[in-house]
């Protein structure tokens, strides 16, 4: 984990890092797809502190990905964190470039906020350079600063129970009224009374 991590007391830990973190070692590159405000941009930040980010939010950032694509990829070149990469369609086959032209991995991280109308293509053009993830709100295990220590849920026809403590009638109110969202979930631990 990089320093913001250790020095960010508000990081709640995701399942999902050890999986990028796996991914960046053995794809070029690692898409994360997942709702506004679901943490996306946190957790990759928390992968790596020196890895320049770039949004798609931005005008002029969005207006050079589509106009030029080449020349935004040398600023700033690769490694590199592109955010709302749906925004800008005409950088897939720049990209595609890019990533063909390297034998690195790890070197492109990619998020965006919109499942329909862009994962068919990218992943088409793509397929092979890139790992793709999708991000959920927090979990119960994530809320619960156990994100590492939750297994993928597999459909075997049992269902057995985890390690997390049963929850109180006020662990459930307070999960229904502050949802999943990170942003809206400070850690704390449940409370336990």
């Amino acid at each position: 984990m990089s320093a913001e991590t250790s020095h960010n007391p508000a990081y709640l830990l995701r399942t999902l890092v050890s999986a990028v973190k796996r991914a960046s070692g053995q794809f070029k590159g690692v898409l994360i797809n997942g709702m506004h405000g679901a943490g996306k941009h946190t957790l990759l930040a928390a992968l790596s502190d020196a890895r320049p980010c770039v949004s798609l939010l931005t005008n002029r950032e969005r207006q050079l990905a589509q106009d030029d694509p080449e020349a935004f990829l040398t600023t700033p070149p690769l490694p590199v964190t592109i955010e709302e990469f749906q925004r800008a369609h005409a950088l897939s086959c720049e990209l595609k470039t890019a990533l063909d032209d390297t034998k690195d991995r790890g070197r492109l991280w990619l998020t965006a906020s919109e499942r329909l109308g862009y994962r068919n293509p990218l992943e088409e053009s793509l397929a092979g350079r890139l790992a793709f993830y999708d991000l959920f709100p927090l979990s119960l295990y994530e809320l619960a600063g156990q994100g590492l220590g939750q297994k993928p849920w597999k459909p075997t026809g049992t269902l057995t129970r985890g390690t997390l403590p049963a929850m109180t009638a006020g662990d459930v109110w307070e999960r229904i009224w502050f949802g999943s969202m990170p942003g809206l979930n400070p850690p704390r631990p449940l409370n336990r009374n």
